[in-house]
């Protein structure tokens, strides 16, 4: 290669062994990781949104994003676990006595669309996916990413190509996000992958025995092999007046411009539930200068997952910052003359309300599966590679119940974890998964801060915390007896990925080692 195109960057001496650090020529900033004698060097820039690489954590020849959890292999750039899409590029490297040169990008390297001839390759066999949501569209694309040559065609019943559901709460409707960002990506994209999307497609049912899907006006297509994605529907409210304009669900891109429409001239509002996504949409009406009440039956926002003592957090957060709290109530009815106009509780008292939006979690949607055994408790049953009972067919995302260690099946309503399941359901179609280890991620965006969580977090787990809840600068740790089980964070973005490779790699750290300033987490989760 010209040795022409290389230029110096920095000394071998100046790196430290394994940890992460930056270079630049000229104004293009690198990523660095010294492994012995030798350097790999890549962009700083995570895909995904932008975060610079460095401030995360390396663990071997792996860098974690410390804004969303995504990984990165730096040898070869790809993308090991979501919410990242594409990969980062790659340098070649060369060196001069103590001198570090940087040179073009590796071939084949730069993120780009790979390039398929027509829709799907040489292989006659057609790979279904039903569902065009996280776990979805992982999916699809990671047949690619693996060398899949068939046909790849995903279903949606929603009008829209695969877009980013995070966004509906948290940026579109506070403006921050417009409706032509949401998209994962564009139609050339899916084109040049060789993956058709047929949207307003809804699957009426499946027949396992003739390798078919029924479509809602009764037309037929055929799989070697489908993939089940279709999500959560929202849990419906039972109460008379539910159905009056201004009261809203909010699941999909049209329940978001509907209440965008409805927020146009509303002044008051009311929230239904106090999970995270009553608490974002709580945050983004009240910063919208709107009236916010908040409703539910729990005496606590989150008490049952978080713990009373950030529960307690949550709700004082909120409320310094003008939103108010009906706790340990329900809705009664919700009351208006041609719109919403009141909400009644089950005490007796009535809130004023413009508008009404309604988050008390989600249902598996499992309908179209009724009569295939598939369906247990509500959830399709899979086993730790995502595959079915029923021959040639897979489950991933919201409405998957996934076996875990102990025989225990967890259905975990992540964005992050359903791009993760339907990854790996991609790889089980293709012979090449291993088995399910996922360590869940989710954050949640409110009140001009970030609250992030690795694991499953649980009531009754003993927690202990490092910093200050009150000075919103911690981690927190969930224990179960001795087992490290769960992290949540605001503002300790190294210690909380640091946290997921405890619990990934099932190490141990003792409640006294997490309690202890002098533990440094990133160096004790590198050391495993």
């Amino acid at each position: 290669m010209d040795s022409k195109r290389f230029r110096g960057l920095c000394r071998l001496s100046d790196l430290p062994e394994g940890r992460l650090a930056t270079g630049k020529v000229g104004s293009k900033e690198f990523l660095l990781l010294r492994r012995g004698e030798g350097v790999l060097i890549s962009g700083n820039k995570c895909p995904h949104h932008g975060a610079r690489l460095s401030d995360g954590l390396a663990f071997g020849t792996e860098v974690v994003c410390p804004c969303h959890n995504a990984r990165f292999d730096l040898v070869s750039g790809r993308v090991l676990s979501p919410p990242a899409l594409d990969d980062i590029p790659v340098y070649h490297t060369d060196r001069r006595d103590d001198e570090i040169l940087v040179g073009p990008v590796r071939e084949n390297q730069t993120p780009c669309l790979p390039s398929m001839s027509g829709q799907g390759g040489q292989s006659n066999d057609t790979i279904l996916i039903v569902g065009a949501g996280a776990a979805g569209n992982a999916a699809a694309e990671t047949l690619r990413r693996e060398g899949y040559e068939g046909k790849v065609l995903m279903l949606t019943g929603e009008p829209d190509l695969p877009y980013d559901r995070t966004a509906l709460s948290k940026g579109l409707l506070s403006g921050a996000v417009g409706m032509e960002e949401l998209p994962l990506r564009s139609q050339e994209y899916y084109d040049a992958m060789g993956i058709e999307v047929l949207t307003s497609c809804p699957v009426r049912s499946i027949e396992p025995r003739e390798r078919s899907v029924v479509l809602r006006d009764g037309s037929t297509i055929g799989y070697d092999m489908l993939l089940l994605a279709t999500g959560g529907a929202p849990r419906r409210l039972e109460v008379p007046g539910v159905g009056l304009p201004g009261c809203h669900y909010l699941r999909s891109r049209r329940d978001a411009a509907e209440i965008l429409e409805s927020l146009a001239c509303a002044g008051s509002s009311v929230v239904v539930g106090a999970g995270f996504i009553g608490l974002e949409v709580a945050s983004v009406l009240r910063n919208r200068g709107m009236s916010v009440q908040v409703v539910a039956p729990e005496n606590l926002p989150m008490c049952d997952t978080l713990g009373e003592e950030l529960g307690r957090w949550l709700q004082d957060r909120h409320v310094s910052r003008g939103v108010g709290f009906s706790l340990g109530r329900s809705v009664r009815e919700i009351r208006g003359s041609g719109r919403v106009e009141d909400v009644v509780l089950s005490d007796g008292s009535s809130l004023e309300a413009d508008v009404v939006i309604i988050g008390v979690g989600i249902e598996p949607a499992v309908d179209y599966l009724r009569g295939t055994d598939l369906v247990r408790d509500g959830a399709v049953a899979v086993d730790n590679r995502l595959s079915t009972a029923l021959p040639d067919i897979y489950a991933a995302g919201d409405l998957a119940a996934v076996a875990q260690p102990g025989g225990k099946a967890t259905r975990i309503e992540h964005w992050v974890e359903a791009e993760r399941q339907g990854k790996l359901a991609a790889q089980s179609m293709l012979g090449k998964a291993e088995v399910y280890r996922s360590v869940p991620f989710f954050w949640s965006e409110q009140q001009g801060v970030t609250l992030k969580c690795v694991g499953l977090p649980a009531a009754d787990y003993r927690r202990i915390a490092r910093g200050s809840v009150e000075g919103e600068d911690f981690l927190v740790g969930f224990f179960d007896g001795s087992l490290f089980k769960a992290a949540v964070s605001v503002g300790r973005d190294g210690d909380l990925i640091a946290a997921g490779q405890l619990i990934r790699r099932s190490t141990g750290i003792t409640p006294e080692q997490f309690r202890g300033a002098q533990t440094d987490l990133g160096e004790l989760a590198a050391s495993v």
